[in-house]
């Protein structure tokens, strides 16, 4: 999967999916190729639902126990089974495989209506429950094109999208698990687990990121987890330890400094620019140190084959 189409939604289907900020999933193989119709009238049993001609199940009372009528699809405002109608109003239906015939029912005739969108969405929890995230992408796709409003649609997409994170997180991809986690963040910023989700995700990397001495990235990381949730204990947590560290670099730089030391100073003031380059201070003994020990970095575009500082012909060197 690469993240696009589904606007915030974001999963798109490729043979093989994977996240890098979707370049967001992991692998989950090729989709099973769907079989041609034998009879162009009747949809093979791999033809998507969605792709099948739309129909509406209605189920009269006293039949509750029998199979459900397929119907034409009923003429409803804004495809909503509403709420209140009176029990004496009547509607026309059209059986499925008789369309050229009506029927007129009364409302209080009616036991379930079972809309063909809410079909659908029934079959694509379903495909996620049995692992078939591929073939659910699909169903996703295709009720988000065509009634991005249907109720329950939000919650089903988001349940899709943290499931995939948590697969991701279980084969310690977790740079595809967090691509995910913001992108379900885009679509559905309220989702309730997400806070924890996206906490226990970046964890991982932080401390990846920690042992390997990458602190750019873990402030980079931090941010994009600070612009989410701005007071996420992940946060506060390693906020905290890269500014403590900073200050304690910051000390040291002015403590060198007042003995003369400036070099010393000079590499403890580094390291405070490597932890939190916007420590409250370290302007201002830069400033001093660069007055007082002044420094010029020279890049070169070839390694030097020896080192010897006397040959100023060769810059390398």
């Amino acid at each position: 999967m690469e993240i696009s189409g589904f606007g915030h939604f974001g999963i798109r289907r490729t043979a093989a999916l994977g996240f890098c900020a979707l370049a967001l999933i992991g692998c989950l193989g090729a989709a099973g190729e769907v079989l041609a119709q034998e009879d162009a009238d009747t949809p093979s049993r791999e033809t998507p639902l969605y792709e099948q001609d739309p129909y509406d199940l209605v189920t009269l009372k006293g039949h509750e126990n029998k199979e459900p009528l397929k119907v034409e699809p009923i003429d409803l405002p804004d495809r909503r089974v509403p709420q209140y109608v009176s029990p004496t109003k009547r509607f026309t239906l059209s059986l499925l495989d008789q369309p050229e015939k009506k029927y007129e029912v009364r409302w209080k005739s009616i036991a379930k209506i079972e809309l063909f969108e809410q079909l659908v969405l029934a079959q694509a929890n379903e495909l996620v429950r049995n692992g078939d995230r591929e073939a659910a992408y699909d169903y996703f796709q295709w009720l988000k094109n065509k009634d991005p409003k249907l109720p329950g649609l939000r919650e089903s997409i988001s349940d899709y999208l943290y499931r995939e994170a948590g697969i991701q997180s279980q084969k310690n991809n977790f740079y595809g698990a967090l691509a995910v986690l913001f992108n379900l963040y885009d679509y559905n910023p309220g989702y309730p687990k997400l806070s924890n989700a996206l906490g226990v995700t970046e964890e991982k990397l932080l401390q990846q990121f920690n042992a390997a001495g990458d602190y750019a990235g873990m402030r980079a990381l931090l941010k994009n987890l600070r612009d989410r949730f701005p007071d996420h204990p992940t946060v506060v947590k390693w906020e905290s330890n890269l500014k403590g560290r900073a200050a304690d670099a910051l000390t040291a730089a002015r403590e060198a400094a007042g003995r003369g030391q400036f070099r010393e100073a000079d590499r403890a003031m580094q390291q405070v620019v490597t932890f939190w380059p916007n420590l409250p201070g370290t302007d201002q003994l830069r400033g001093l140190l660069h007055r007082r020990y002044p420094r010029v970095l020279v890049g070169v575009g070839e390694p030097a084959a020896r080192f010897d500082p006397r040959h100023r012909w060769n810059w390398a060197t």
